[in-house]
């Protein structure tokens, strides 16, 4: 019998309400009215980073039966704002969040000043963003931030063996300490967690191996029985970008801001008039599942009769 699909989706992002300037385009962004940042140091911070790459998130769009190993994990852990980002952002608005959000002065504020206002990005105002992914009792903590701030242990063996297709494991060092897991060594649905993880939760440009710690966050997302606070891990992450330095002794570091299609959602969220104007990358779909991230283990699987 031929399955029947319905055609419910994440929940779509609530459109920009109110009137939006024109803004001309320009291949090289165009240097702020000093009026627009809080002190010297932001307005200096602008000129480092008015040309530093974005790290685009990516969109889930799936239907019911289409990948349900992923999607309904998503559902599980109430990601499903998280995995449903503007499909644009808006560039300068971007780069002035993360200008003024910079203090030398007050290293501790979790807020920037953009276009005249203050737009908090603390992890409350990120988890109320995002719906509250799994709110926990009084006094009760993650099970990944438990184990990272106590530094507990992980069965590297039992890691592999849940992320890594059959016979594969880490890349060790020189004493057979792990290292690295290859995305070509992972199972399908490790690849797919993988490809989320590194747009819309810790955004990084190398895509092609998880380093340690980057195993074990993928490690729990991928066990249903561990809690994960996505949104301190996504507030700590801003918190990197906007700290962020380019290694001058390194002439092939470039900078790079994460998070864009958030910080312009934060941002409208709080009362800012946005212009999207630039694209996030290619959303996470079926075809793209079967093109990019399927392990050819699974994929013998799938064939079999």
């Amino acid at each position: 019998m031929a399955r029947t699909k319905t055609t419910s989706r994440l929940p779509a992002t609530e459109p920009n309400k109110g009137k939006r300037r024109r803004r001309a385009s320009s291949p090289s962004p165009e240097r702020p009215n000093n009026n627009l940042f809080r002190d010297p140091e932001s307005e200096e911070r602008f000129e480092k980073i008015k040309n530093w790459v974005f790290i685009k998130e990516r969109k889930v769009v799936l239907l019911p039966d289409e990948y349900d190993p992923f999607l309904n994990d998503l559902i599980k852990r109430n990601w499903m704002k998280l995995a449903d980002p503007l499909p644009k952002f808006d560039p300068e608005i971007v780069r002035e969040f993360y200008a003024n959000a910079y203090s030398e002065d007050n290293p501790g504020e979790k807020g920037s000043k953009v276009r005249g206002r203050w737009v908090n990005y603390d992890r409350g105002a990120i988890s109320e963003f995002l719906g509250n992914p799994l709110p926990l009792e009084l006094g009760q903590r993650y099970d990944f931030t438990r184990k990272m701030r106590s530094h507990e242990p992980y069965d590297e063996n039992e890691v592999a063996l849940l992320i890594c297709a059959a016979i594969r494991s880490y890349q060790v060092g020189p004493t057979r300490n792990p290292l690295r897991i290859l995305r070509g060594d992972m199972k399908t649905l490790a690849q797919v967690w993988t490809t989320f993880l590194l747009a819309n939760i810790v955004p990084i440009g190398h895509v092609s191996d998880l380093n340690i710690p980057r195993c074990h966050l993928l490690y729990c997302i991928m066990r249903e029985d561990l809690t994960v606070d996505v949104t301190t891990i996504i507030f700590e992450e801003i918190n990197k970008f906007v700290r962020y330095e380019v290694n001058t002794r390194n002439d092939k570091a470039k900078g790079a801001l994460g998070f864009p299609a958030l910080i312009t959602a934060l941002c409208q969220d709080q009362g800012v008039e946005v212009e999207l104007t630039e694209k996030i990358r290619p959303s996470i779909t079926k075809r793209f599942i079967e093109h990019f991230c399927t392990h050819p283990e699974d994929l013998e699987q799938l064939e079999e009769p």
